[in-house]
């Protein structure tokens, strides 16, 4: 009977540790994906604010010459970003596309220019999945 009961026992603390490593393991299993994924918000808010940076500079060339023609890179802090071909001509109806790659993640922005002289007048900003 003795015997027993310390099968009994050893059996119990065996079943208790591989419930222990199985919870530890599910944690650790957690923690790393929201890691990543947390990697992949600040990367895409990186790859936001260079694009928009882009399109923040390509608005200014486009005020200051209606012939700017846009393709071009730039580089802001340690990203890169694009400015794409610059759509339509004269003072009306013009677009500018601008975007992002940070760490595979990308962003794109297109806005559309209802007027560029005497002031600018931006009819939308959109981020969208390509141009």
């Amino acid at each position: 009977m003795k015997y027993q009961s310390g099968y009994v026992a050893l059996f119990t603390v065996l079943v208790a540790m591989a419930v222990s490593v199985l919870i530890a393991t599910g944690i650790l299993i957690r923690a790393a994906s929201e890691s990543r994924m947390l990697s992949q918000q600040e990367f895409s808010s990186y790859a936001e604010a260079a694009a928009t940076a882009c399109a923040e500079r390509g608005l200014m060339n486009l005020h200051g010459s209606l012939s700017y023609a846009g393709n071009e890179t730039l580089q802001v802090d340690s990203a890169s970003c694009q400015i794409g071909p610059v759509g339509g001509s004269g003072n009306l109806n013009r677009t500018i596309q601008a975007s992002s790659t940070i760490n595979g993640v990308t962003r794109k922005i297109l806005i559309s220019i209802a007027a560029v002289h005497p002031s600018m007048s931006i009819s939308s900003w959109k981020d969208v999945v390509s141009f």
